[in-house]
């Protein structure tokens, strides 16, 4: 695998597997890494292919359309530069510094981090920004999570 739309497009075509087989659907096919995106096992580590998507939403979505398949390996969206992320969000929040920016309270920082996913940037990327976990900017751009009051 050579590159993103390589790495899309097997993913898709391995899941399907069953599908296209006759077994039975890609969310019933229990002995494949796509129940993980379901939200079951737990097992499989699958942030590289949610960060890529942006979101398990988007791969799901993603996983059973051929044509998106095929549109998606052609079109491959340019990401922002780490250097361009920092620059936005200085701009965005008025922090002077990456550090200032580190130091912002979440609820001046979670609306930031919810556009900047919307918008295709990397969990791994927005955690280098703003000097939080993966996980707390997944809690933080899922549509369940409630900002405190």
């Amino acid at each position: 695998i050579k590159n993103d739309g390589q790495l899309a497009a097997t993913a898709h075509y391995i899941h399907m597997n069953p599908q296209k087989a006759g077994i039975c659907s890609m969310e019933e096919y229990r002995w494949s890494s796509y129940q993980e995106y379901l939200g079951k096992h737990w097992v499989v580590d699958i942030s590289t292919m949610v960060d890529m998507f942006g979101s398990v939403e988007a791969f799901i979505s993603y996983a059973g359309d051929d044509a998106l398949v095929a549109r998606r390996t052609r079109n491959r969206r340019t990401r922002l530069t780490d250097e361009q992320v920092l620059k936005r969000a200085l701009k965005e929040t008025g922090a002077e510094s990456a550090a200032e920016l580190r130091m912002l309270e979440p609820s001046r920082r979670n609306p930031l981090l919810r556009t900047l996913r919307a918008e295709g940037c990397g969990l791994r990327q927005l955690a280098r920004t703003f000097g939080v976990s993966t996980a707390t900017i997944q809690r933080v751009v899922s549509k369940s999570y409630l900002v405190p009051k």
